[in-house]
Order: structure tokens, then C-alpha cells, then sequence
């Protein structure tokens, strides 16, 4: 028993509309930027940078792997959306339990570690509607998401500010509102209609979770990969550099929501079976432009530290610069396992996150501690170069095979 889509393909959707609107959020974290900064100081910005990652690593475990698997069942015609919901939802509140307990012992208040962590089990849910929304070919509301999110961020983050009632605990809470607000008025009417369009069936649990175990594996690794430098930091270092280094950060991890924009495309094409050709196309688009915005940063980083942060974060000149070039490979790396999640390749997608993972830990390990803030944006840089080519050689490997039957996006009836 399968439950197969009825739904017509990809939405026609301008590649320049959908790459501004995704561009949204990244901007949104310009905007917001120098208002934390100088609302918070670096001490505190450091623990709202701090809450976020351990928050978002937790989220990775709890969800189990089932927004993936969504995806790569999706590409066989095979769903179990309910079961995967379930699995998520439950999952997500181990998750927040574990978030509260370890937000605590690294040192932050207790009520910022509870705030941080009860978002959770709902946040996993817009990360499934989204894979359900791509699978479908509704690739318009995801990247409305990214808009509306973006500027409910900015207007929640302001008005506080002009309250004069921003801090730690505001900031987390405008945040995950802005997330969730957005993914519920855009992405879950998408993922209904798809799932009204489709015949429904029970997918055996038991499956599920062990798609989701090897998924989880990778996950595990990748959040290590992504979100082990605020964490390294806290414990190798001292807040003011945490804080020194959690401000550059956050511009440049924000590229990850550009990044969307190109790895939706790419999943998409490879649920329909397109070829390699369309992933490689928008790969060497995005490796451009980041290249370019890199290099941009290099030159303007002086001035837009003093300009977003102000003069308590002269020390974060030197890591935005290299944080710049990092994100050239923390983009790149993102699009391969995107489309190594699609195309079910768990081994690959296991040892690249063994890859990715160990370099920066090792990294970290070894620079953090001594050089502070510098330190821990090169151990980024190399990091996530290092995993950047792993992980496309893994698609090169094992690269999206062009349909020979009609694509799953086209009308399937039982």
C-alpha cells in the first residue's frame, strides 16, 4: 500500500522572485543585527546566539529524521505523513526536556533555557509541512514563508526594542514566533492541499523509524558540524568572546536561508528525476555569487561592524572576514546533502557528516581555545570547506538518475 500524489508538479515560479524572497531572511538579519547587539551587549547576545543553537541542534534530534525521509519516500511514491508527524511531535518534547537540562548546565538562566526549548515540538512540525509542500512541486509557499517570517522578525524584534523590553529571553521568543507564524499561515494550508490530493495509507512505524535512525545519524553529525562553535566557544573561552563571535555568526549562518531557495529547486528535481544537469546548473550559480558576497564582505567589514554592532565588537572585524568565506562552504555543503537526503543515500550521507563533524570539532578543539573568536571562525572556514567537498564528490558519486517513467509530480491515480 502506497500513498501516491495527485498533484500536477512544480508550481511555475520565477527563479529570480523565489531567490528575492528567500533573500528575505538574510536581510532580516542585517536589519536586526545592530538592534541586538546594542540592546543585548555581548555578554547577553551571546546567550540569545547560545540558546538558538543548542535549540536548533536539539530540534535536528528530536525530529528524527522524518522531514528527510519524507522526501526520499516521496521519491518512490511512498508517504506516511501521519505516522512521521507523530514520531515528530513526540520526539520534539524529548527534545525540549533536553535542551532545558542542557541550556542549564552550560550557565544560562533558567528561564531563557525553558523559553528556548518549548518552541520545539512545534517547530518540527513546519520543517515536515515544508518537505510535504516540496515533494508536492509547491515550491511558492515555503519561499513566502521565508518573506513573512522575515519581516514578523524584524517588526517583533523592533517593537521591543522601542519598548525598551528586548532582551535575551524577547529576542528567543520573537524569534520561534516569527517562525511558526509564518510556516503556519503559508506552508500547512500547501502541505494539506497535497496531502487532500493524495490516497492515504498507514506506513508501518517500525519503517519509519529506522529510515529516520539512519537520517538521524547524519543529522547528529551535521548539527555538530553546524552548531558546536557557540558551544566550543562557551566552554573554551570567555563571554566576551562568545559574544564578540556569536554577532558575525549569525549574518553569516543567515546565507543558510538563501541557500533554501537553490536546495528546494534541487530536491524537487531530483523527487522528479531531472539529472544531474539541474543540480550541477544551480550549484555553480550559488558557488558564484558566494564567492562574490565573500569577497564584498572582505573589503566592507570594518564599516559594517561599526555601522550593525558599534564599538564594543571591534574584535568581530577579523572573524566576519574569514565567517565570510565560511559560508561559501556552509551553503555548498547544505545543497549536496540536500540532495543526498532526496536521493536516499544514507552510507554517503552518514560519512559526510562523519567528515564534516570531525573536522570541526578537531578544529575547534584546536583553535578556539587559544585564539578566541579568530580561532573559532577559522576552524569554521576550513570545516566547512573540507565538508563542502566531501559531500559533492558524494553526489558526483551517486548523482540524480533522469526519470525513465513519468515524473512524481505528474498526476497519479489509483
Amino acid at each position: 500500500m502506497t500513498e501516491q500524489r495527485a498533484s500536477r508538479g512544480p508550481v511555475a515560479f520565477p527563479r529570480a522572485v523565489e531567490v528575492l524572497l528567500y533573500g528575505a531572511a538574510p536581510i532580516a538579519t542585517v536589519v536586526t543585527a545592530p538592534v541586538l547587539a546594542r540592546a543585548l551587549g555581548p555578554v547577553e547576545r551571546g546567550q540569545y546566539g547560545l540558546a538558538i543553537a543548542v535549540s536548533t541542534f536539539a530540534m535536528t534530534l528530536g525530529a528524527w529524521g522524518q522531514a528527510e525521509t519524507y522526501l526520499s519516500a516521496a521519491r518512490d511514491g511512498r508517504f506516511g505523513y501521519r505516522q512521521q508527524s507523530r514520531i515528530a511531535l513526540v520526539g520534539g518534547v524529548l527534545a525540549a526536556v533536553a535542551v532545558l537540562a542542557a541550556l542549564v548546565a552550560l550557565g544560562l538562566p533558567v528561564v531563557l533555557a525553558a523559553i528556548a526549548a518549548v518552541w520545539i515540538p512545534l517547530l518540527n512540525q513546519t520543517n515536515l509541512w515544508r518537505s510535504v509542500a516540496v515533494a508536492g512541486g509547491r515550491l511558492r509557499p515555503p519561499a513566502v514563508a521565508g518573506l513573512l517570517g522575515a519581516l514578523l522578525r524584524v517588526v517583533l524584534i523592533g517593537a521591543l526594542a522601542l519598548l525598551a523590553a528586548l532582551d535575551a529571553v524577547s529576542a528567543v521568543i520573537a524569534t520561534q514566533v516569527a517562525l511558526t507564524i509564518a510556516a503556519a499561515l503559508t506552508v500547512l494550508p500547501a502541505a494539506r492541499r497535497v496531502q487532500a490530493a493524495s490516497r492515504h495509507s498507514a506506513s508501518p512505524m517500525r519503517r519509519l523509524l529506522a529510515s529516520g535512525g539512519a537520517i538521524i545519524a547524519f543529522d547528529v553529525l551535521n548539527a555538530i558540524a553546524l552548531r558546536s562553535d557557540l558551544i566550543v566557544l562557551q566552554l573554551t573561552s570567555t563571554a566576551q568572546q562568545l559574544g564578540v563571535y556569536a554577532a558575525p555568526a549569525s549574518l553569516t549562518t543567515a546565507v543558510l536561508g538563501l541557500s533554501i531557495a537553490f536546495k528546494s529547486r534541487m530536491q524537487a528535481a531530483a523527487v522528479r528525476g531531472d539529472g544531474l544537469h539541474a543540480v550541477r546548473r544551480d550549484a555553480v550559480v550559488v558557488l558564484a555569487l558566494g564567492v562574490l558576497g565573500a569577497v564584498v564582505l572582505l573589503l566592507i567589514a570594518p564599516g559594517l561592524v561599526e555601522l550593525l554592532f558599534g564599538p564594543a565588537y571591534t574584535g568581530s572585524v577579523v572573524p566576519l572576514r574569514i565567517l565570510g568565506f565560511a559560508a561559501v562552504g556552509l551553503v555548498m555543503f547544505d545543497l549536496a546533502q540536500g540532495v543526498l537526503v532526496v536521493l536516499a543515500e544514507r552510507r554517503a550521507l552518514i560519512g559526510v557528516g562523519a567528515v564534516s563533524a570531525g573536522t570541526t570539532l578537531l578544529a575547534l578543539l584546536l583553535l578556539a581555545g587559544p585564539f578566541g573568536a579568530v580561532g573559532a571562525a577559522s576552524a569554521c572556514a576550513i570545516a566547512y570547506g573540507v565538508a563542502a567537498v566531501s559531500a559533492w564528490l558524494a553526489v558526483l558519486r551517486h548523482p540524480p538518475r533522469t526519470a525513465s517513467r513519468p515524473s512524481l509530480g505528474a498526476a497519479q491515480r489509483g
